[in-house]
């Protein structure tokens, strides 16, 4: 089953739920986990144009249930017009398709008259607040000063609860802010109109959602606002009061134990935000008019006009870092159609240092734009649906933003139109090989510098599936000159091929061809190694670590990570399976493979190598006839017990299989060569 969440990358309003009104007739579920009505999400389909407070975006397709979760700010009044208005519209809204956390606590009116209040108070430092009460209701809530949605249920209790929280929340309104009280009579009026017709609605939304899962049903979680109006990670103090990512999903949607399977990140192709606080990258006079009306950004909630910027890269990369995205969704392509150049926000400039890494939040306010033209496609591109249909500049426009944000886009909304995108397939981006290039050299660094400085990688070179990609990561991340290349005994006549090309084209100046058995322990190899440290550029240490990266082509896995010092040493097979496994190549597929080849510069020739005799899902033990498992027991104990297999491996010891000849183009000065017994040359 697949529960994945839709979340925004920017400062809100990025068309959440527009991507959630198209996904959702993939889910049996769909959640809305925190906020509350202070945010819209407009959507358009075959019904009409709505734009949505509270109501969780998948209410448009029949068949799906739409929870309101306990993390959400449930505003009892505002609810029950949005369901009104909706089933005008023919839509139809039971507690059949829509759940409400008992668990949720309530927005009462005197939250959205604090809200008002206390901007009033701040005059020109307010905070730019839609005066929906969300910042009232959140610090109420974490003063455990709320009533909670299934109280309505007992009117006896429910009124003891409110009695106390009426004189206090009156002290506060007269006392600090000079308004008028709230009365009982008020309250009792408020929640006969308002929250009593939501009783049908309650339930145990966490219940619900751990049978739904039991079920095997699929579970799309809805955010509001976006990755930087975070409480905790946004641009405080310019920030909703809830927390707005992913991670918080779980929790707010009443099911803590839930885990996704994607967290699809929203992008607008410009920028905009709603409200105050920095926007480094903010339009000013015609321009930014243009864009503000072919965009159509006023707010949902308010009307207001949304403040209009160039596509933010810095922050967008912050955004879907600390989202977890593991996809993006780039919406209004088409907005951008008729501009012959497109700004771009490549970094900022604080304090006279240029910067692409988004800054702690009082840095905002000095930070200028470092602004790139890039070239529009100018035309109109709403009517594509392909990817390959994109103008060449749209392509390179989406290609630079996945880039930057690493991670894949794989959604491009080219109108507002619900049938108006383009699905991407993760395998056209190629995204992933790139981005797990970045990670294998960050890894490989890592871990060397934890491990002790000097080091050197010992990479098998084969036409296998990982080994050459590999040994190119090896090189970029340590320098050529510390990684010893290993040509592994079993290899055939076109592995030979590829290594030589391998060797020639990274200029690995050391290299050994392993005449010995093919998973031989580095314990006996290491005094050797050892011995021969300045001329593998190793400083005069005793201890050192080695990253044993051996193909294992069945299933794309390399060897683990072995740490060397005086007195011990790792084992390395080329188990998959083995303990400490820490490969990050693996379960590559065959076209990440090739594209993160040509990431790395490798040649094409070699690329086109990449075998098809490691993808078959086929085992050494199907290639050769026994596995290297028992292939390593029978070197180190002479013993087998299976006799075919004994005699499988003595046949190919005397056919010389494992033995190869030196390839004439390989500079036999710096040839190392293990002949597999105690003796080196």
């Amino acid at each position: 089953m697949k529960h994945s969440a839709v979340v925004g990358i920017n400062w809100g309003d990025e068309g959440k739920g527009r991507m959630v009104d198209l996904l959702a007739e993939e889910y049996d579920i769909v959640v809305r986990y925190q906020g509350g009505g202070n945010a819209g999400h407009t959507v358009i389909n075959d019904k009409g144009r709505f734009a949505l407070h509270l109501l969780p975006s998948g209410i448009f397709h029949d068949g799906i249930v739409n929870i309101l979760g306990n993390g959400v700010a449930v505003d009892p009044e505002n609810l029950f017009k949005e369901i009104q208005n909706v089933e005008s519209a023919g839509i139809h809204v039971t507690p059949d398709n829509l759940k409400i956390s008992e668990r949720a606590s309530l927005l009462m009116p005197w939250h959205r008259e604090l809200d008002a209040l206390e901007e009033a108070r701040l005059a020109d430092k307010q905070y730019g607040s839609t005066r929906q009460g969300i910042a009232p209701f959140y610090s109420d809530k974490y003063q455990k000063k709320t009533i909670m949605a299934g109280e309505v249920r007992s009117e006896e209790e429910l009124y003891e609860h409110l009695q106390d929280l009426l004189e206090w929340k009156n002290l506060i309104i007269t006392g600090v802010y000079g308004g008028k009280p709230y009365s009982m009579e008020d309250l009792r009026k408020w929640i006969g109109m308002y929250c009593k017709p939501l009783i049908p609605y309650l339930c145990d939304t966490g219940s619900y959602l751990r049978e739904a899962q039991n079920e095997g049903k699929s579970i799309l979680a809805e955010a509001q606002l976006g990755a930087l109006r975070d409480l905790d990670y946004g641009i405080y103090p310019y920030t909703t009061s809830s927390t707005t990512l992913a991670a918080y999903a779980p929790i707010g949607s009443g099911f803590p134990a839930l885990q996704f399977n994607d967290v699809i990140g929203v992008v607008k192709a410009y920028s905009t935000c709603v409200g105050e606080g920095p926007f480094v990258s903010e339009m000013f006079g015609e321009e930014a008019e243009k864009l503000r009306k072919a965009g159509a950004e006023y707010g949902a909630k308010t009307g207001r006009a949304r403040r209009v910027g160039a596509l933010d890269l810095p922050a967008t990369r912050y955004g879907a870092e600390v989202q977890g995205a593991t996809q993006l969704a780039v919406t209004k392509m088409d907005i951008l159609g008729n501009m012959d150049r497109i700004p771009v926000c490549t970094g900022y400039l604080i304090n006279g240092k240029e910067t692409d890494t988004f800054p702690f939040p009082s840095l905002l306010a000095s930070a200028r734009p470092v602004i790139t033209y890039v070239k529009g496609w100018c035309c109109d591109i709403s009517g594509v649906r392909r990817w390959e249909d994109l103008p060449k500049e749209a392509q390179e426009y989406v290609q630079m933003i996945e880039e930057a944000a690493g991670c894949p886009v794989t959604y491009i909304s080219v109108g507002p139109e619900r049938e108006s995108i383009i699905r991407r397939d993760r395998k056209q981006t190629m995204f992933d090989a790139y981005k797990t290039k970045d990670a294998c050299v960050h890894w490989i660094r890592s871990f060397f510098e934890e491990n002790g400085k000097g080091c050197c990688a010992v990479i098998g070179i084969s036409g296998g599936k990982d080994s050459s990609v590999t040994a190119a990561l090896c090189a970029e991340a340590l320098g050529r000159e510390n990684v010893i290349g290993v040509l592994m005994p079993d290899g055939i006549q076109s592995d030979i091929a590829c290594a030589e090309m391998l060797v020639n084209h990274l200029g690995i100046r050391h290299y050994t061809v392993n005449i010995g058995d093919a998973v031989r322990t580095l314990k006996e190899s290491m005094p050797f190694l050892l011995s021969r440290q300045s001329e593998i550029n190793l400083p005069p240490r005793i201890r050192m670590s080695v990253l044993y990266a051996v193909s294992q082509s069945h299933n794309g896995r390399v060897a683990n990570t072995c740490n060397l010092s005086e007195d011990w040493v790792g084992y390395s097979t080329r188990y998959g399976d083995s303990a400490g496994d820490f490969s990050p190549l693996s379960h590559l597929t065959v076209q990440e493979v090739k594209a993160l080849g040509k990431a790395l510069g490798l040649p094409a020739e070699l690329i086109e190598k990449v075998p098809s005799d490691g993808l078959s899902g086929k085992t050494d033990e199907d290639n050769l006839g026994f596995s290297y498992a028992e292939l390593d027991e029978y070197i180190r104990t002479g013993h087998i017990e299976n006799l075919q297999k004994k005699e499988k491996i003595d046949s190919l010891h005397k056919r010389n299989l494992f033995k190869l000849q030196l390839m004439p183009s390989f500079d036999p000065e710096l040839m190392i060569i293990d002949k597999g017994d105690d003796t080196h040359e």
